[in-house]
């Protein structure tokens, strides 16, 4: 029986809610270290809004080409190393099912108990399909909700991430950047690179010893795991047939029917804030309609995500705001946080029918580079451009800000990162939705480049110095043979 993935939180009794606790959901104290082989929620919703204003501009300043699209990852096998597996398949299951007998049962009518009688945990150590793929199976009267390790592992890691930038006030744009590329990158072109979440995004060992992020963490944690069960035993509820026997339509009303489901569970309890989390994570790995492959992968899908689907569940929100604030110690505020939450889904729903928006997404998945994505604070471009020297005098060479500027005076600031060998250079210019690489050859005081932004969008340009010392750089560019004619560069270095 085929479900919808959802976001859990790793670690030896880490998902084991404390039923005497304010909101039901807060997480238990026992968190093992992994071994060494391994609060703003609207803040992804404000992101989105602002990819989806510029998304227009960006489709026409690359009106000239046709987007070809990318397969859909397929093979997630391998993601964790089977130490790391095997260490979180001892520590995680017994937290996990204190959450369904302690949190979720409870909450169960006596009907609903007799249904789901002897329904249990399965956790294998990985899955091959989706990167978080969580589901139900019913055979006779055996029922069984299968979390893999490797899908608990990824959402713990994700969420211990967003919990420590969010913390710290540090952009959240690299996690949407990361799953981006995971998406369009994985696994032919991430393979020989650091891949795994807390590593690319620069997440410290220590981020969990912070009490503030481990807080944060809690309340997102808490929603999912929570939300992720009581979905699974909707469709054991209804009885659900696996989708490859049913038609889309019918698929996706047996995926809202069971989110109802657990959304009446999440009303009993009182919480719902880790939402919009879980479905913007869904949302950039979903395959988009520019995709390669995309109706064969919508097809195969064994969870659905649809606008539809996130819309039903933000009305159903708005409509229990009211109860969920019975579970808070300030009502009002508790309804308005449930009332927000809607209004994040409801921007999520929209940025995922949005073709515009799509396409800068698949556009930053493809050119995105796993050595970016470290964190940033808030309007910084890049990782490497906020610790990059600004202190060379050398030609070519060091961070510079500035414009990359169309045929039309329209300008996409950012930052361009040179680095130098002798006469050649590479560089990247990273400019909010992605990152164009350059590479080329000094010749005098002209640097004559190819440039490249995701698989689609290439071509050639020039560069010069604009003073004797190169603190300030002008120069042309073109697509495809062409060196200029698509528009120019305005730059200085950073920091003069």
């Amino acid at each position: 029986m085929a479900s919808s993935p959802c976001f859990i939180r790793s670690g030896a009794r880490n998902g084991a809610t404390t039923p005497n606790s304010k909101n039901g959901l807060s997480t238990a104290n026992n968190n093992p270290r992994q071994p060494a082989s391994d609060r703003r929620v609207s803040n992804f919703s404000i992101m989105e809004k602002r990819n989806r204003a510029i998304s227009a501009f960006y489709l026409l300043f690359f009106s000239a080409w046709m987007s070809c699209g990318v397969a859909h990852a397929g093979n997630w096998s391998g993601f964790y190393d089977k130490k790391t597996l095997t260490y979180w398949g001892e520590q995680m299951p017994p937290g996990i099912n204190e959450n369904l007998h302690e949190v979720v049962w409870p909450k169960l009518t006596q009907e609903e108990k007799e249904a789901l009688a002897g329904a249990v945990l399965s956790f294998p150590p990985e899955d091959s399909k989706h990167p978080m793929n969580f589901y139900a199976q019913a055979n006779g009267q055996r029922k069984t909700i299968v979390m893999p390790i490797s899908s608990l592992r990824f959402y713990g890691d994700l969420a211990m991430a967003y919990a420590w930038l969010n913390t710290n006030k540090y952009s959240l744009d690299p996690v949407t950047d990361y799953l981006a590329m995971l998406k369009y990158q994985w696994p032919a072109k991430l393979a020989t690179k650091p891949y795994r979440p807390l590593e690319v995004l620069g997440i410290p060992a220590s981020a969990r010893e912070d009490s503030h992020v481990y807080n944060v963490f809690q309340r997102a944690f808490g929603t999912c795991v929570v939300f992720v069960m009581a979905h699974e035993l909707g469709h054991l509820y209804y009885g659900h047939p696996s989708y490859d026997t049913v038609s889309a339509e019918v698929a996706r009303a047996n995926e809202e029917q069971a989110d109802q489901f657990a959304l009446e569970i999440m009303r009993r309890i009182g919480e719902a804030l880790g939402m919009p989390l879980f479905f913007t994570i869904l949302a950039h790995l979903e395959p988009y309609s520019g995709d390669v492959g995309y109706l064969e992968n919508r097809a195969r899908s064994t969870h659905p995500v649809t606008a539809g689907r996130i819309r039903a569940i933000a009305r159903a929100l708005e409509k229990s705001s009211e109860d969920y604030s019975r579970t808070g110690a300030n009502p009002a505020r508790k309804s308005l946080e449930i009332r927000n939450v809607a209004t994040q889904l409801d921007v999520i729903a929209v940025n995922l029918e949005d073709k515009g928006v799509q396409e800068l997404l698949r556009q930053k998945g493809l050119s995105a580079q796993p050595e970016l994505l470290g964190p940033r604070r808030p309007g910084e471009i890049s990782s490497m451009a906020a610790g990059e020297s600004t202190d060379s005098h050398v030609l070519f060479t060091g961070a510079y800000q500035g414009d990359w500027i169309d045929a039309k005076g329209t300008s996409l600031p950012g930052e361009l990162i040179l680095k130098r060998q002798g006469e050649n250079v590479t560089g990247t210019y990273s400019f909010g939705v992605g990152t164009v690489t350059l590479k080329g050859v000094i010749d005098g005081e002209q640097l004559y480049y190819n440039w490249k932004w995701g698989t689609d969008y290439f071509g050639k340009g020039v560069l010069r110095a604009a003073t004797p010392a190169g603190e300030e750089l002008s120069g042309t560019w073109g697509y495809t043979k062409a060196d200029k004619g698509a528009g120019t560069w305005k730059l200085r270095r950073k920091g003069r």
